[in-house]
């Protein structure tokens, strides 16, 4: 977190409280002049002057303790607004089945390495790089190396394997796939698909896609067990449930394989919808190469493509709960500069997506042992997608028309808009 950012406000989506100070509740936002009025339409923001000192005013924690973060007009020099923008997991292929897959040779050892981009390792707790190695041998047709290669990467260490957790491995390949006779269903960590007499004869292995009809979803090889039963080479990596029969395809001249690799979103052990506050939102950024492991130089011997790049994106609820976590600090909860901001509730609600506003200012401050200081602070402000207190609308006079009211009109900054 920036050491200017003096203080983040999490607002509830909607005012519910009353402008009065004392009846404000938990995340509502209000604006008040020079006097403590309550600056509650356009019309009163646009009638301040630039040399007036703003207060917003929320509620951050018990009791409805309010603080006033005092902004005066001529020292903000920066209003800027962002929109909520999803996060996006890394999702790399390696060797397109399209363009021939993994291109293997008989008697050739191949590897597939995974490399888990991280700045520390911190206490040895996660492994940077993971291999797997498909031994040398005279049969290796593509569809046996990536059947090795899945099953090994899916295995436990100890009761336990730190690369699937950070990096999704799934097989793709090419092939004409026909749907099912009826639905599946899958688990998580399984080998094991049933499907009510689901066409294909027992005792047949077949490539079997589940969860979807594009050339890019997950496949695995599945043994006929039974008439309603069918067991994978490698344990099934997707979320258990149903798979309908027209997402459940089998073919028997898929030829060229690939790997789909995707970075696995980190899950925080401390629920923040118990009020539990401390949350660290990370993304996982990983490289991977398919080579000859028998060659000193590591180079691929397949086609990679970035399917999708990482993208931290803006405004996730765990990335705010990150920014209100970090504005607290002792008494377990509070502001890290404003040592009187207590706010023991945590505001940010799971699941829910947010829209920013960042108003960038200067404050001066005169210490008993020193002269005037010229302080670059930030308040930072984030309010639900689609909550009123968003509303730009210059006649619903909701928080955000009133903010650009006196930021636009009086000072001349761009109106930010949701």
């Amino acid at each position: 977190m920036e050491t200017n950012v003096n203080r983040v406000l999490v607002a509830s989506g909607a005012n519910v409280g009353g402008g009065v100070l004392p009846n404000i509740n938990l995340g509502d936002l209000f604006i008040y002049g020079p006097n403590n009025e309550l600056i509650d339409t356009v019309a009163k923001a646009q009638a301040l002057s630039a040399t007036d000192e703003i207060s917003i005013g929320a509620a951050l924690g018990r009791n409805k303790n309010v603080i006033l973060n005092q902004i005066t007009g001529t020292g903000i020099y920066q209003y800027k607004g962002r929109s909520f923008v999803a996060p996006k997991e890394k999702i790399v292929l390696i060797g397109d089945p399209a363009t021939g897959g993994i291109n293997v040779s008989a008697g050739e050892e191949y590897r597939l390495r995974v490399y888990v981009k991280e700045d520390q390792k911190a206490h040895c707790q996660r492994m940077p790089m993971f291999d797997v190695n498909y031994p040398a041998s005279n049969v290796a047709t593509q569809e046996v190396v990536a059947s090795f290669v899945a099953c090994i990467y899916e295995q436990d260490e100890y009761g336990h394997s730190k690369i699937k957790d950070l990096v999704l491995l799934e097989r793709v390949s090419d092939g004409t796939f026909v749907a099912l006779t009826n639905n599946a269903t899958v688990v998580n960590g399984s080998k094991n698909v049933t499907s009510s007499a689901h066409g294909v004869t027992v005792g047949t292995t077949v490539a079997l896609k589940l969860g979807g009809t594009t050339a890019n979803d997950s496949v695995y090889l599945a043994t006929a067990t039974g008439v309603n039963t069918f067991e994978l080479d490698a344990s099934y990596v997707g979320e258990s449930g149903i798979v309908l029969a027209a997402d459940a395809l089998t073919a028997t001249d898929a030829a060229n394989w690939g790997f789909k690799l995707t970075g696995v979103p980190q899950e925080s052990p401390i629920s923040r919808a118990a009020n539990e506050p401390s949350y660290e939102y990370e993304w996982i950024d990983f490289d991977a190469v398919f080579s000859q492991a028998e060659d000193r130089a590591v180079q691929t011997v397949s086609s990679k493509i970035i399917l999708q790049d990482v993208d931290p994106g803006q405004g996730y609820w765990k990335q705010v709960a990150d920014r209100e976590e970090k504005a607290k600090g002792y008494w377990g909860d509070v502001s890290k500069m404003r040592f009187d901001d207590r706010r023991i509730n945590s505001l940010v609600q799971v699941d829910t997506e947010y829209d920013s506003i960042v108003i960038s200012h200067r404050s001066t401050t005169k210490g008993q042992l020193q002269d005037s200081r010229t302080n670059p602070l930030k308040l930072e402000i984030y309010i639900p997608v689609a909550g009123d207190q968003g509303d730009d609308t210059p006649a619903n006079n909701e928080f955000l028309a009133i903010l650009n009211a006196y930021l636009v009109d009086v000072l001349k900054f761009k109106p930010i808009v949701f």
